[in-house]
Order: structure tokens, then sequence, then C-alpha cells
């Protein structure tokens, strides 16, 4: 409902500019001013309902219980929900609105910086696998956040780099956690010791995706998240 609202608001806006009809054209759109006060209510409008979907702090809520509850079908479903949000971001949001997004992006990045640091604390707490991946899957979307909002070119680069890492390796690890589940009919960490000597080969595929989400050197995530810190550090301070 959300975007929805957002998108008319942009259609709306370019009926009173250009005096024609409704127009929903990426094009369109760009090429045509929008208000101070308009643009950031679209903004929120468009950013909060990609949020809520992608998902980022602080709209991450229904994840954990979707993660802990859900079958393994909740993969695919990471997997597409990291990767069209951030790419509704970066298709729609940031070429359509480029100065409610220059005007917002340090408190977006703010929130995604505390969102990196309260969902990996909230990961450390966690007793049940399939709640603990959920929040690090909030944990390293805000990296990713950070790197589209940090408006620069090797940031961006370095997001949608990370976003297509992530988005594998997450699902990867889902499937994995899925295959356990059937296996041990349980995802409590308290009774899942000794696990890789009996399916090494789960084991193991949850391993390596596990390296490629930390950023171990040789994998992809690696990359990507020195691009976005990188950039990120150079645009707003190390502190």
């Amino acid at each position: 409902a959300m975007l929805l609202a957002g998108v008319l608001v942009l259609g709306w806006n370019y009926h009173d500019i250009a005096g024609a009809g409704w127009s929903f054209d990426l094009l369109d759109l760009a090429k045509r001013p929008v208000p101070a006060a308009m643009g950031s209510a679209a903004f929120f409008l468009l950013f909060y309902g990609l949020g809520v979907r992608t998902p980022i702090f602080p709209l991450h809520g229904w994840l954990p219980t979707v993660a802990r509850h859900g079958n393994v079908a909740i993969a695919p479903a990471l997997l597409l929900g990291v990767k069209i949000g951030i790419y509704a971001m970066v298709r729609f949001v940031l070429p359509i609105l480029p100065e409610a997004v220059e005007r917002w992006s340090p408190y977006v990045v703010g929130f995604a910086a505390a969102g990196v640091f309260y969902a990996a604390l909230l990961a450390f707490q966690q007793n049940n696998l399939r709640r603990l991946m959920a929040f690090a899957v909030v944990s390293h979307t805000s990296l990713v956040v950070i790197g589209l909002f940090a408006l620069d070119h090797v940031a961006l680069q370095g997001a949608l780099l990370l976003a297509v890492n992530f988005g594998l390796a997450a699902t990867a690890m889902m499937f994995m956690t899925g295959f356990v589940y059937r296996r041990t009919h349980t995802t409590a960490l308290s009774r899942l010791g000794g696990l890789f000597d009996r399916i090494p080969a789960i084991g193991l595929t949850f391993f390596v995706a596990g390296l490629a989400i930390v950023g171990m050197p040789g994998t992809p995530g690696f990359d990507a998240a020195h691009l976005v810190l990188e950039s990120a550090i150079h645009r707003f301070g190390a502190l």
C-alpha cells in the first residue's frame, strides 16, 4: 500500500507539472522535477514500502517469525526479497528522486548503520538457527543500503555485488537449514551439535556460504564489502 501510494504521488506530480495526463513511465518521471515537500513524501512512501520487503532496520519485525516458522520455501523468498528491494531502489527511487535521496541519505545511512550492529547483536543472542539467520539477513542488508545511499559509484558497485552475493549465500544457508530440520526436526542450536560428521555435504555447503556472507577473502562478499566500506568512510568519515 505504501509503495502504491508513492507511485501515485509521482504520477500526480507529473500531471501537475506537465499539464497532461498521468504518466508512470520511468523516463517521463525522471525528466520532471519534484518539489521538495512532495519529493520527500514520495521518497518516504517508496522507501518504506521497499524497506519492509527487503527488509531493513527498523522495518524487519516480520522476518524472524517467518524464518522460524516457515518452511524451506522461505529461502528463495529471501533471495527475491533482497534482490528485488535493492533493485527497485536503484532502478526507481535513486533516478526519479535524486534531490530527496541526497537530502535524506545521511539519515538512511544512519539507520542502516544502527541496523548492522543492532541485528548482529540480536543474532548473537539467538538459540534458534533460523532466527539467527533472519537477524543476519537484516544486518547484512543494512550494509547494502549503506552502499546505495553513500551516493558514490564505487559504493554502488559494491552494494550491487554484495546484494547478489548475499542473496545467493543466504539462500544456500537457508536451504541447508531446511535440510537439517528435515533430518533432525529441530533448529535449536543446543541440539545440533556433531552434525558435520553425519551430514558433511550439508555442513560444508553451509560453511562456504557463511564465509561468503562474512566477507572472507577470496569470496565475492569480501570485495563487495570492501568497496562499500571504503566509499562510505570516504563519504561520511570513519567516526
